[in-house]
């Protein structure tokens, strides 16, 4: 065999006493192709037929170069990098014609007792160039795109080895926690992964990372996922998957056909709420997957810091707040606390729990046309102007153009109840309220809807009736029964002396709270608090998003829109938000800290 090339040795990490291979001045892998029969020329259709032979296991074809004819029954060639050259082994037995071909790579064997360490330290000193040229101490992003390629010259391949066996994953993390223990973000795209289980000791090497990116891989099924043990990754916030076959494949299982040939209402809907669901038994503390933020289960306060409270449902914060919220949902003539200031809306949910009946709840007559979603209005400025209600007039207009209601509110809070309360306050004076029940819908046959509708109370120095609704908000959804009321632990229960409406509540004074005006707002967020109130519509937002929003805002000295911006472009985290704020800080416009009435 003719061995007068120029090249070098280099071995694979991870195995003692392992068979090395060659690579020629380029860094291709040499190859070596035995054909059974002698011939006097080199097949031209070779590479043709290897290349063909790839595409029949669903396999990329490879680039070969070099490609020389040594005496008659040998064929020597290059291939791009040692993922490549893996894959052609596994074709070697194969026939082309009359003509068996046995494929192997070039290499030569070291002694028991005299490993190549000098190779291997080589490697590992490229491959920690490698890493610490893609990372950004700032940011705390360590981007490991397409590494396998990157790397293949230097033999190394972490999810290119098809036998399975390699030990390269676990080398990598080595390398990382020791050069770069504050990492908290990796990107892992475009690497052709399949399988996790080369990341398996992730958790221990790694355990302060917060995002996770797996962008445009080949993950097909929540069981290469499994491979991970993402139940022990503590702080991990937010996991990207999109551009894996996962989701598609998923969708696809689960969505059913009727007779008709068309989906079910609400299958798509469901199809997505399961994917996202069986993501989150896999990485129990992600935020966020994709473009998808999980519900809040938590209560955000405002403060300096990020003070998150343990909130329950049925949820009251301070026994003053109890009395109040109670007592707010229990007494007549809501109209009597909406002032010229005062908003209304109406969204529809259309998504459906697991378990419940979408049956009926397509029918929307007499709600749809108020839903500030309504997709005939194109633009936020009309989703403001026509959906949205502001003064009592208008409310009082809004509230008669809807279908009537009969709701069960005798017991509040109760596993008997048909209705829950929750309320907390956002500061001295301020109160958010947010009913959870079902109602009747008596145009449509006695029709079941859940629904959940929230309100922003503000205290009134100048009225001593305690509070006016600053905000209203009526979400409609598809009726589940509620069964999670029966797990709701509560620590009061009420009792009203009739069933009355939910359209029809008051409130008395209470003197144990605080009545003051509300402290001035930030200069960027403008001084009238209605101007956040359509932002919040405009942006469609729901009252998490829009607290989020408000508090990120106080902390970074960002407008409305830009703290918008910065936090859904950080996937609603704010600790990855504030991080991309600090890093761009120095370029960000003047007029971004600055209150703009028209966004």
């Amino acid at each position: 065999m003719d061995r007068k090339y120029k090249g070098s040795v280099h071995s694979r990490l991870g195995r003692k006493n392992s068979p090395t291979y060659i690579t020629n001045e380029n860094g291709k892998i040499q190859m070596k192709v035995i054909l059974s029969e002698t011939v006097n020329d080199l097949p031209e259709h070779l590479i043709n037929f290897l290349n063909s032979e790839l595409e029949k296991k669903d396999q990329k074809a490879c680039n070969f170069s070099d490609v020389r004819l040594d005496g008659d029954k040998t064929v020597f060639l290059s291939v791009a990098h040692f993922g490549e050259a893996q894959k052609l082994t596994k074709l070697s037995g194969i026939k082309m014609g009359k003509i068996k071909l046995h494929v192997s790579i070039l290499q030569r064997k070291h002694h028991k007792n005299k490993p190549d360490s000098s190779t291997t330290a080589v490697t590992i000193q490229k491959v920690k160039d490698f890493c610490s040229l893609r990372y950004d101490p700032m940011s705390k992003i360590l981007n490991l795109n397409a590494i396998d390629k990157e790397l293949a010259p230097t033999g190394f391949q972490v999810f290119n080895d098809a036998s399975g066996k390699s030990k390269s994953g676990a080398v990598l993390l080595k390398i990382i926690s020791e050069a770069f223990p504050e990492v908290e973000c990796i990107t892992l795209e475009e690497n052709q992964i399949s399988s996790l289980s080369t990341l398996v000791s992730l958790p221990q090497r790694i355990p302060n990372i917060i995002s996770l990116s797996l962008k445009n891989n080949n993950i097909k099924n929540f069981k290469d996922l499994e491979k991970l043990p993402g139940k022990s990754l503590k702080r991990l916030k937010q996991l990207k998957l999109d551009g894996n076959p996962i989701k598609e494949n998923f969708f696809r299982n689960k969505m059913k056909l009727s007779k008709s040939g068309l989906r079910n209402p609400g299958d798509e809907e469901e199809a997505k709420l399961n994917f996202y669901n069986f993501a989150k038994k896999i990485f129990p503390t992600i935020l966020s997957l994709d473009d998808y933020v999980y519900p809040i289960e938590q209560n955000v306060v405002f403060g300096t810091k990020f003070d998150i409270l343990n909130v329950e449902k049925a949820f009251f914060d301070l026994p003053a707040t109890q009395e109040v919220a109670l007592n707010f949902m229990t007494k007549l003539q809501l109209l009597d606390f909406y002032d010229e200031f005062s908003t209304f809306s109406l969204s529809i949910n259309s998504v459906k729990p697991k378990g419940a009946s979408y049956k009926g709840f397509d029918n929307l007559d007499g709600w749809k046309d108020a839903d500030r979603s309504h997709t005939k209005e194109n633009s936020k400025e009309s989703r403001i102007s026509n959906l949205i209600r502001v003064g009592p007039k208008n409310i009082l207009e809004n509230f008669l153009s809807l279908p009537n209601t009969i709701h069960d509110v005798s017991v509040v809070n109760d596993k008997t109840s048909k209705i829950f309360v929750e309320s907390f306050k956002i500061n001295e004076n301020t109160i958010l309220i947010t009913v959870h029940g079902e109602f009747l819908d008596l145009k449509i046959k006695n029709l079941k809807r859940s629904f959940d509708r929230t309100f922003l109370l503000r205290g009134n120095a100048a009225c001593h009736d305690a509070f006016k609704i600053l905000s209203d908000t009526l979400c409609l959804r598809v009726h589940n029964k509620n069964p999670e009321f029966l797990k709701f632990s509560t620590q009061k229960s009420q009792t009203t002396q009739n069933p009355v409406p939910i359209f029809n509540f008051a409130v008395e004074h209470v003197p144990n709270l605080v009545v003051d005006n509300l402290p001035s707002l930030p200069p960027q967020l403008g001084s009238d608090l209605q101007n956040l109130i359509k932002y919040q519509m405009g942006f469609n937002l729901n009252n998490e998003q829009h607290l989020k929003v408000l508090q990120f805002s106080n902390l970074s000295g960002l407008n409305y829109a830009f703290s918008y911006q910065c936090l859904m472009e950080s996937a609603w985290n704010y600790e990855i938000g504030l991080q991309n704020f600090q890093n761009v800080k120095a370029s960000i416009p003047p007029n971004a800290f600055q209150f703009d009435p028209t966004a």
